[in-house]
């Protein structure tokens, strides 16, 4: 599942960047962490990907990546 839902999502890496960082591999991480866990928040979703909760958090709530 992981290399189906990577292809898909590289359509859409132009959107996770700024102008000097690419965000795309935490949005990555976000997505497939979402599809399977039965409990969807961060903090799960972090212990089960074994990512960084912090970093995480950062991604969704600072992040300042393209809207266009």
């Amino acid at each position: 599942m992981a290399s189906r839902l990577g292809s898909h999502l590289s359509v859409y890496q132009h959107i996770f960047k700024n102008r000097t960082r690419t965000f795309h591999d935490k949005a990555e991480t976000y997505v497939h962490g979402l599809l399977m866990e039965e409990i969807r928040n961060l903090e799960k979703i972090s212990e089960t990907m074994d990512s960084n909760y912090f970093q995480m958090q950062h991604f969704i709530t600072e992040s300042n990546w393209s809207v266009w």
